[in-house]
């Protein structure tokens, strides 16, 4: 009975994620017209093609994105340096499981490193980077479409990620793994809390 409880609160834990509106962020809110601002410089299209890494900077750290390297972050004040920060796997799930995510079994999870997402967008604004990468999670008939959206401003701390997937593999979970051992309390997050380090 109480694995089968704590299954179905994860469940519905889960569903509440999809079910909820978003938060409003005000930085979010303040860069949404960035591109517009006077003596901002928007790079999309043709004007990417040499671009070789896409800096966003905040008050407190920064991130740096380049197609070789992935995306390393530095929090000087803290003297935090964590490269290739974090990535994606999926993995196949059988279902009829109501004690949350339970893999196949002799089928571990395939790695989907976000340095190969192509960029679509990046912005330099008088105190806001936005960088933008659009592309597909995952190699064959398993894929997932993704878009990433990395937020600075430098009058306040930390950095925002946003992560929009289209998940039509019902029979499939995809995870955000963090590769070091991040401060979950530096991390805020609208998920369904569960950490891989």
């Amino acid at each position: 009975p109480d694995q089968v409880a704590r299954g179905v609160q994860v469940r519905l834990e889960e569903a509440l994620t999809h079910c909820q509106p978003e938060r409003p962020d005000p930085v979010w809110e303040a860069a949404a017209d960035a591109e517009d601002h006077p003596g901002a410089k928007v790079f999309q299209g043709r004007s990417l093609v040499r671009q070789r890494e896409y800096v966003v900077i905040s008050a407190s750290s920064r991130v740096r994105i380049t197609r070789k390297h992935g995306v390393h972050y530095l929090h000087r004040a803290k003297g935090i340096e964590i490269p290739r920060l974090l990535s994606f796997d999926w993995r196949a799930d059988p279902g009829g499981s109501l004690d949350g995510f339970v893999g196949v079994d002799g089928a571990p999870p395939r790695r989907c490193e976000t340095s190969y997402l192509p960029a679509t967008r990046y912005i330099q604004a008088p105190g806001i980077t936005i960088a933008e990468f659009t592309g597909r999670l995952g190699r064959g008939r398993i894929g997932f479409p993704v878009r990433m959206t990395w937020l600075g401003c430098g009058d306040v701390p930390g950095i925002r990620l946003r992560v929009e997937i289209e998940n039509q593999h019902l029979d499939h979970r995809l995870r955000l793994l963090w590769h070091t051992l991040v401060d979950t309390a530096e991390v805020h997050h609208a998920c369904t809390p569960v950490w891989s380090f």
